[in-house]
């Protein structure tokens, strides 16, 4: 049995400063005026903002240092980009929107069509990367904004699979983003709704009135949900995070539990080294000791898409208060989650211990 946990390690937020986007091209010598109806942002593992500036026909790249600059594609033309998503590896996907494509710029400079199957997209824009399965080789898949067909698709290098159609249909599906378990949230600016699509594919309405052509969506480390409710002018925050929980067999004192050791993998879903500081067992639930490799250990390092693993016992210990008490303590990990060293985070073990 296992159960993925996901820590996850960023670059320090870059110092915004007003850049310079003068070029022979715009004739622009602002930030401001220098974009034309910009509809997406992304950031890299270094820092990096992307800008897909839809109405000049080109994504714009804003350097931790202020420098500004279009990104080459490589003699490929865009039409109206509406979507970007960068990934652990710090390739650039790009939703061409007027042409009905999705462009992938590798970190090496190469561009090409992301799904060369033959599948014809149509409009799409907002964009997501699906981290929550945490390895994968060259990418993981995408999960797209099919706006022309109001349909919401899962996209790999192999494939295109309809995630989400609506029932009913969906209604000018805008935003798209997915949490680090798997499930999809999107919105709909025809729509006062708010679906949440299961990792199994279960769909249903999270939010079904009170919202105003919604549009953007983001899910922060721990699960949380933003959605920005454009026609009431605000940003909602929808507290949608759970700690895992490893719940053991009911366990006589002092034995240990039928069904230990239980894993935790912990995964780096970031863009740069995650550094484990400090690992914690509480007393009842201590660190397997048969021989099961606990290789999450303090001065770990673990590298963008890399692992390491949790072993843990229930062994209940403590005086049973009547026939059985509940146990609920907490396997803590210190870190340099979100690049602040000292950072804990909980994983929540729970047993029942009788006489």
């Amino acid at each position: 049995w296992s159960r993925h946990w996901q820590g996850l390690s960023m670059p320090s937020r870059p110092q915004m400063r007003k850049p310079s986007f003068a070029t022979a091209a715009t004739g622009y010598s602002n930030y401001e005026n220098a974009l034309k109806n910009p509809s997406a942002i992304a950031v890299d593992g270094d820092g990096n903002l992307y800008v897909a500036d839809t109405g000049n026909n080109r994504i714009v790249r804003l350097t931790r240092t202020g420098q500004a600059n279009a990104v080459s594609t490589g003699g490929v033309k865009l039409s109206a980009p509406q979507g970007l998503a960068v990934d652990a590896l710090g390739d650039l996907l790009i939703a061409n929107t007027g042409k009905n494509q999705i462009l992938q710029l590798a970190a090496s400079g190469t561009v090409s069509l992301f799904n060369d199957s033959g599948f014809r997209f149509s409009a799409p824009t907002a964009l997501a990367f699906d981290t929550s399965t945490g390895f994968y080789v060259n990418s993981p898949d995408v999960i797209a904004v099919d706006s022309g067909s109001n349909r919401i698709l899962r996209v790999s290098p192999g494939g295109v699979q309809v995630v989400a159609t609506g029932t009913p249909a969906l209604n000018h599906p805008a935003g798209v983003a997915i949490d680090p378990g798997g499930t999809l949230y999107a919105t709909q600016t025809g729509s006062t709704k708010l679906i949440e699509v299961s990792p199994a594919g279960v769909q249903t309405v999270l939010i079904a009135s009170g919202l105003s052509r919604p549009e953007g969506l983001a899910v922060d480390h721990s699960g949380t949900l933003y959605v920005t409710d454009t026609g009431n002018r605000r940003v909602l925050e929808l507290q949608r995070s759970e700690s895992p929980v490893l719940d053991f067999a009911i366990t006589t004192e002092g034995r240990e539990s039928s069904d230990s050791p239980k894993k935790v993998i912990v995964r780096n879903i970031g863009n740069s080294a995650l550094s484990i500081s400090r690992v914690s067992f509480p007393a009842n639930f201590p660190e397997d000791a048969s021989g099961k490799a606990t290789d999450c250990k303090a001065g770990a390092t673990l590298a963008p898409s890399a692992g390491c693993t949790l072993t843990i016992d229930f062994k209940p210990a403590s005086a049973v208060t009547g026939t059985s008490t509940l146990l609920k303590e907490s396997v803590t990990l210190t870190s340099n989650t979100l690049n602040k060293p000292g950072t804990v985070q909980t994983v929540v073990v729970e047993g029942t211990e009788i006489k």
